[in-house]
């Protein structure tokens, strides 16, 4: 059985993965597993795949599904994928070379940890811009280990990141899909791991990527309010979390829970605490209402 699932969602993508498959096939150990889940694309991706498939000294598994947004196309990579472990590619990263030694090596060190009893999910790299440079912030020690809510909140860790996790544990805190939602953000997975499982986290860079002109990071803003059930559920589970101690980044949980359910047309219940920033809320709701209909 392969070692590593390499998960990509896709759409229309057919050019960039191939660049994504020939930094794969560049790699020292082939022993992985390919799973792509296609949302529907139409330029030629399938055919791509298909011939690729002949050939591959990798494994490849492929299934192609009617357009339902990257968040459905993700779930489905993990729910086929077969390895021990699995990491999240879109289809405009590439690996780094040597990427797979580093991230063996990084496995070894999280089966010294599970065996000595922590609990550790698996371990996360940093990533680099296509152009050069590191995205966001490195961790803030070598080798440390902590939470994916902590790192964030308390270390105030910035930018992309590789997540290299337990397959058993990625299917085990797997979001749904809920009001045929298109975006579903991945700090959702990653947040419910947090709540029972730590990560360690290694100053190596494993991959690189690019954002692209159009795509969901292009348009975040109006992507989060036209998908707002998942952007409550993530803010749920960081407003009450027991696994950091920021107090601000609680508070601002707090307002995001409360400024997307405006967006999602649900009442909400919250600490008595945090009713003071109803009128708030609602403000900039009303505001973000605005400007996005006027397309500010």
């Amino acid at each position: 059985m392969s070692w590593l699932s390499i998960c990509v969602p896709t759409y229309n993508r057919k050019c960039l993965l191939e660049e994504l498959v020939a930094s794969i096939l560049a790699q020292n150990d082939l022993n992985v597993e390919l799973v792509i889940v296609d949302d529907g694309s139409t330029d030629g991706t399938q055919k791509y795949i298909e011939e690729l498939q002949k050939n591959s000294p990798i494994k490849i598994k492929y299934e192609w599904q009617n357009n339902s947004g990257k968040a459905a196309a993700l779930r489905r990579a993990i729910l086929i994928s077969t390895s021990d472990f699995i990491i999240f590619m879109d289809s405009d990263d590439v690996f780094e070379e040597d990427a797979f030694e580093t991230i063996k090596a990084g496995l070894v060190k999280v089966r010294a940890l599970t065996d000595r009893g922590s609990r550790i999910a698996g371990v996360s790299f940093n990533t680099y811009y296509k152009t050069g440079g590191l995205i966001g912030s490195p961790w803030p020690k070598d080798e440390m280990v902590a939470n994916l809510i902590s790192i964030r909140s308390d270390y105030k860790v910035s930018g992309d990141k590789k997540e290299v996790v337990s397959r058993h544990i990625a299917r085990e805190c797997i979001y749904d899909i809920d009001n045929n939602e298109r975006r579903v953000p991945t700090s959702l997975l990653w947040s419910s791991v947090a709540e029972r499982y730590d990560f360690l986290f290694i100053n190596a860079v494993v991959a690189k990527k690019d954002y692209l002109v159009g795509g969901i990071t292009d348009n975040i803003d109006r992507i989060k309010v036209d998908n707002p059930v998942s952007m409550m559920k993530l803010n749920n589970i960081l407003l009450n979390s027991c696994r950091y101690r920021s107090r601000l980044f609680r508070l601002k949980s707090a307002f995001n829970y409360l400024y997307y359910s405006f967006w999602a047309g649900r009442s909400v219940s919250i600490g008595w605490g945090y009713y003071c920033m109803y009128p708030f809320a609602y403000v900039f709701y009303m505001y973000k209402r605005f400007s996005l209909k006027r397309g500010v």
